[in-house]
């Protein structure tokens, strides 16, 4: 069989431009990868019992409300983190209404983190940093005591070593952000009133030293300082109010002899109102810059030439399609940028090329509350249901918001596989923003060739990290295989949808999940016989959930993991449910596949935004839908297999979200199952299919261009293309 497989070619086409490369062959299956992963979440207050006291009449005061913003500030160092807080919340100890201080976290199990502490109560800490077993806490407007330097070599028994206020050592007593860098901690003002940085010597905490300010060229406020490497970025907020408007200036300084010497400025650059943060490329020769304003800038400099810093790149929240206020803080780890975007979540770019940041992952904290009476005056008389495809307009929402709240940190330093943010209203959490791929039972990026026996219900996988072979009996015959990760630790778990065959009335549809992390046996009841099950992250937590496909109705019918029931009508009686992260934000959106007139129109209904994305790609007849990232960018690309009537031949096409290229690969047969998947590991699907037939692999692999046969031990369905059963 193998010259079938050996004499096709592959066509990408770009407008009018053509290029046929003679390669070798192969057909394609569906690979949906979470892009993030969750391990945890603590709302400290709520676990402490601590009470919202604008909560209304009759509704439990201990969660949060719009617009009680809780949670400030977050970093973490070695198995430590700590975090800030905001709004004040009633004592459960005393029933009276006091700030809350600072929280102190044991991250040594980042899947089962500690809260180990509350410090300070009564204190507004705005912001939270943590060095060693070190941590600073400064205190903003509600309580302006300065910063405190606390131990927490006993992390339950934080132990103040000291204070930095204006009696002790002319420092600040309101204090919006610090940065500690070896025995100085840089300062500034909470408060519009003074750009002026304060440089005090913490070496001995007990006793800290009043070394210098640094007074800088920004007439109004300094927001943030960000220090690497001897220099200092600073965060001109400038002036909106004046007329015209007084850009924010990014200002540069080496620090080498901050002891000894005044801070020299280097450079300059008006980066525009609101600069909010910066942090700069691991190599120090690109800069990152977050404007606090409406829609938002990412900003990108060349600063290799730090006397003529240059603009190569901006990003608004219109660029990346998100439903969101602004960014908020960047921080940088290797090649990876992540972002606070408020509503959006935290959003992770490849800096890989530093100049042009490109999205590959996000996870949204934000959990919006739903006001029914608003949205209805925000859309006039449209129906708070779901929206027919038939219907067309905006969702909900789409309304952008215009004012702060969600993800308010992004931290990143402990690496990728380990990120805690915080959310202003939900509090702390840990994230993995590894990639998560389909079918890999080992967890080690790389999809396992495995298969689900429907007479016996034995699934067959060979581990790619070890290359032995494992077994585990679990379904019967006329289950539904349904693998994905259920308990969110990176791993696939075994699962099956069955219905009763043996009773006609019984309309129900049962899930039977063995989870990786315990061998836990889980069984739910959700759907009915005559639903179609489909695979997906809907609500972006990193576990994969329950979810149904009416097709009777139109209805989409899910049980998110983290954010609960969501029923959603989309489609109509006949669509074909294709769901897949379409637009990149680490959430799967609802998506349909309608044959009409000889062709196929798909209908996505992106996360990221609300909005709904109409493409006509592929024709009716003769195909069916693959659905994977065979571009890397973490958008699932629209594709097709066609099977030539006459010679039985497959045709792949795919529409690679990146760029719009067209793709086309003739590969396999109709003997064959799409099977793609990311068999080695570059988080770009791997073309391969599975011959029914004869029980045999065949791939190609997206890194080296390697062509693999593997004979299958066990006859049985591929695992990965379960998620291209969609015709």
């Amino acid at each position: 069989m193998l010259d079938k497989l050996l004499s096709a070619w592959s066509l990408c086409v770009h407008k009018r431009f053509f290029v046929v490369i003679a390669l070798f062959v192969v057909c394609f299956s569906q690979t949906t990868a979470q892009t993030a992963r969750f391990r945890a979440q603590i709302d400290p207050l709520r676990q402490l019992g601590w009470r919202n006291p604008n909560a209304p009449a009759g509704t439990d005061p201990t969660l949060p409300r719009s617009r009680w913003w809780r949670y400030a500030d977050l970093t973490a160092d070695g198995n430590l983190a700590v975090m800030g807080s905001l709004a004040p919340a009633i004592d459960p100890a005393d029933n009276v209404t006091k700030r809350t201080g600072a929280f102190i976290f044991d991250i040594s199990n980042p899947d089962a983190p500690v809260l180990k502490a509350q410090y300070g109560i009564g204190q507004h800490f705005l912001e939270a940093v943590i060095v060693g077993k070190r941590a600073y806490f400064g205190s903003g407007s509600g309580s302006q005591t300065g910063v405190h330097i606390v131990d927490l070599t006993n992390p339950s028994n934080p132990v103040l070593l000291g204070t930095v206020t204006a009696a002790n050592a002319n420092g600040y007593n309101r204090v919006h952000e610090i940065f500690v860098d070896g025995d100085f901690l840089y300062e500034n003002l909470d408060s519009l009133s003074t750009p002026i940085i304060k440089v005090i010597n913490i070496k001995n905490p007990a006793n800290p030293v009043f070394v210098r300010d640094i007074v800088p060229m920004e007439v109004r406020w300094i927001h943030g300082m960000f220090v690497k490497n001897g220099r200092m970025f600073t965060s001109g907020w400038g002036n909106e109010s004046a007329n015209p408007d007084v850009p924010g200036l990014v200002e540069i300084f080496d620090i080498t002899k901050i002891g000894t010497e005044n801070a020299r400025p280097l450079g300059s650059i008006a980066t525009g109102i609101n600069t909010h943060s910066i942090w700069t490329s691991e190599d120090g020769n690109y800069m990152y810059v977050c404007r606090e304003l409406f829609d938002g800038q990412l900003r990108v400099y060349d600063i290799r030439n730090v006397s003529n810093p240059l603009l190569v790149k901006v990003i608004t929240a219109g660029d990346l399609g998100i439903n969101a206020f602004t960014p908020h803080n960047p921080v940088v780890k290797g090649n990876r940028l992540f972002v606070a975007w408020y509503q959006a979540g935290t959003i992770v770019f490849d800096i890989t090329n530093p100049a042009d940041p490109k999205r590959i992952a996000t996870y949204d904290t934000y959990l919006p509350e739903f006001n029914a009476e608003a949205a209805k005056k925000e859309t006039g008389n449209l129906k708070l249901q779901g929206i027919d495809l038939v219907c067309g307009g905006e969702r909900l929402s789409a309304l952008l918001p215009n004012s702060y709240d969600g993800n308010w940190t992004g931290y990143a330093t402990l690496g990728t596989d380990k990120v805690v943010l915080s959310d202003m209203n939900s509090g702390f959490y840990i994230i993995d923003f590894e990639p998560n791929h389909v079918a890999d039972f080992d967890s080690d990026g790389k999809s396992d060739l495995s298969t689900w026996n429907e007479d016996s219900g034995i699934w067959t996988f060979e581990n790619s990290s070890s290359g032995v072979t494992n077994q585990i009996g679990f379904g019967q015959k006329f289950d539904n295989p349904i693998a994905q990760d259920y308990d969110g630790d990176g791993k696939t778990d075994v699962a099956v949808t069955r219905t009763n065959q043996s009773q006609p009335t019984d309309n129900s549809l049962v899930w039977y999940i063995l989870n990786s992390r315990d061998n836990g046996y889980r069984v739910d009841q959700f759907g009915l016989k005559q639903d179609i099950p489909v695979r997906g992250d809907f609500d972006g937590d990193g576990r994969a959930d329950l979810a149904v496909f009416r097709p009777s109705e139109g209805v989409w019918y899910i049980q998110q993991s983290t954010l609960g029931f969501r029923a959603e009508q989309w489609g109509v009686n006949g669509d074909l449910p294709v769901p897949g992260d379409f637009d990149g934000d680490g959430k799967t959106d609802i998506a349909v596949v309608r044959k009409e007139n000889g062709f196929r129109y798909w209908y996505i209904l992106q996360s990221s935004d609300g909005k709904y994305r109409f493409e006509q790609f592929g024709i009716a007849d003769n195909e069916s839908t693959v659905l994977a990232d065979f571009d890397g960018d973490q958008k699932t690309d629209l594709g097709v297999r066609r099977i030539n009537p006459n010679d039985g031949q497959g045709t792949f096409y795919i529409l690679n979200s990146s760029n719009n290229n067209l793709t086309v690969f003739q590969f396999g047969t109709n003997e064959d199952a799409v099977a793609a998947s990311d068999f080695d590991g570059d988080n770009k699907a791997d073309i391969a299919v599975y011959r029914t037939t004869t029980n045999v692999w065949y791939g190609l692999k997206s890194t080296t261009g390697e062509f693999f046969v593997k004979q299958a031990t066990v006859r049985g369905i591929p695992v990965p293309a379960t998620h291209h059963l969609t015709r």
